[in-house]
């Protein structure tokens, strides 16, 4: 589950932080038939630790 996701705003070159409150990957569709992909990978923000299975949705 994740807390929060954070982007690059374009708008004043800030950088802006999105509470989404708890996201529970069994309701993105994962597993019910939903296209998805995986991999492993890091975390985008600094110290970039290791061990981060990223799943990006296809829709």
């Amino acid at each position: 589950m994740m807390n929060k996701i954070f982007y690059l705003a374009v708008n004043r070159n800030r950088i802006k932080s999105v509470d989404l409150g708890l996201v529970d990957p069994k309701h993105a569709g994962i597993g019910r038939g939903g296209n998805y992909y995986r991999y492993n990978g890091s975390l985008t923000t600094p110290a970039c630790d290791e061990g981060v299975l990223w799943t990006v949705m296809q829709d």
